[in-house]
């Protein structure tokens, strides 16, 4: 048998960090948002290489990452029965304590695996005619799009698809290109809370009382949302909301989740979860989706206690205050231009450069310099997507800003 020295000191030799403090039930408290602190709390933190694409994916702190492979070890070491058994507590906990950070109740709130399984869940569930017709915009997530217009291609009930114009189009202008695509067959408004590009915060709350008065369900793809910016499911108004937890929460891989206002639970019917019929009526009809990652699950209760540690509006305001010492530095690079409206952002936004090959820079920010940005498009156009977290600091930007700026100087 393995000792516990030697299952550490074989992940040394693997590359695997131990500086973590295993197993020890640790749990910082943060009252104070010392972000210094914070940041030290994050192996991330210790790497050489900078991540600055929490657009895609985040990272665990300390004490998420022991329960994650303290609960692994207890899911290899148990029967699959046993292990939902002794994880059931833990997962309702969980959902407990995420229905609160997100503004619902717990019989409204589903744990799934990511964003893309909950939103197919909604645009596959719902009761849709011939008729009927859906909203969504260019700027929300391809898979997103694809969903709808699978379906519509298969049930024959209308789409229209607009145009935001982001970043250029105010907030005002947004809700009224929303308004101008309703008409008397809108059944279901679609929209992306911070568009993943971008990372342009749009006035979901106004489309939603827009939609209201025109008797018509909204649906938030809300994936960048939790852990960045201070909301409430209640707040927002809308009918379904769907977001993950390995983003700006930092928790593992295979934590989404799934918000339905409780009147409009018993009208979906997703097919690709095979529920009783005794749970038409519940959430509960979510949790069946066939084997998954329990573990994951039962660790949203120390992704929760983490981030309740931290004041939300509070590090709302500090991710708004990295992203602008970053862009303010990078808009002094000859050829930098901002593609994001960083007044209606978070710890999202972008950049791109004239005159440079976008995706060589990305190869040389990594192989030379050891960063990790994400580089994207949209109309044809390259840009690079930069996300924060709160392990990220000011030290870390001023390395970012100077090896690009060290790029464009060596190739003029």
């Amino acid at each position: 048998m393995t000792s516990r020295r030697k299952f550490i000191g074989k992940m040394a030799v693997a590359g695997i960090s131990t500086q973590i403090n295993w197993f020890s039930g640790y749990q910082p408290d943060f009252a104070r948002n010392d972000w210094k602190e914070i940041r030290n709390q994050f192996p991330v933190s210790k790497s050489p290489v900078l991540n600055l694409n929490s657009g895609s994916a985040g990272s665990m702190p300390y004490p998420v990452l022991e329960e994650l492979v303290k609960k692994t070890h207890e899911f290899n070491n148990n029967a699959l029965y046993k292990t939902k058994e002794l994880y059931e507590n833990d997962i309702y906990n969980a959902k407990v304590k995420l229905s609160n950070f997100l503004g619902c109740t717990p019989e409204e709130l589903a744990l799934t695996k990511n964003t893309t399984e909950s939103l197919s869940a909604i645009i596959w569930g719902l009761p849709l005619d011939k008729k009927d017709e859906v909203i969504f915009s260019k700027s929300d997530y391809p898979f997103l799009q694809t969903f709808i217009k699978k379906r519509s291609e298969k049930e024959g009930f209308k789409t229209n698809e607009i145009e935001l114009d982001l970043p250029y189009s105010s907030d005002e202008d947004i809700i009224e290109r929303y308004r101008n695509a309703i008409n008397s067959n809108t059944k279901l408004i679609v929209v992306t809370m911070i568009t993943h590009r971008e990372g342009q915060i749009l006035p979901v709350k106004k489309i939603c009382q827009l939609a209201r008065e025109n008797n018509i369900e909204v649906l938030v793809d809300a994936a960048h949302a939790p852990g960045q910016v201070f909301h409430s499911f209640r707040d927002l108004g809308c009918d379904y909301y769907t977001a993950c937890l390995h983003k700006w929460m930092n928790g593992p891989f295979g934590t989404g989740l799934i918000i339905v206002n409780k009147e409009k639970i018993g009208k979906l019917n997703p097919p690709a979860f095979p529920y009783p019929e005794v749970f038409q009526n519940s959430i509960r009809k979510f949790d069946y989706s066939g084997t998954t990652a329990f573990q994951n699950l039962a660790v949203v209760n120390a992704v929760m206690d983490f981030n309740q540690k931290i004041d939300m509006r509070e590090k709302e305001a500090h991710l708004k205050n990295l992203t602008a010492y970053w862009t303010e530095k990078i808009e002094g690079i000859k050829g930098a231009k901002i593609i994001t409206d960083v007044n209606r952002s978070a710890a999202l936004s972008g950049f791109n450069i004239e005159g440079i090959n976008l995706a060589k820079m990305k190869r040389a920010l990594f192989e030379q310099h050891k960063i990790n940005i994400k580089l994207t498009s949209y109309k044809r156009v390259g840009f690079f997507r930069v996300s924060t977290n709160i392990f990220t600091d000011e030290k870390d930007l001023d390395r970012f800003v100077n090896a690009v700026e060290s790029i464009v100087v060596n190739h003029e």
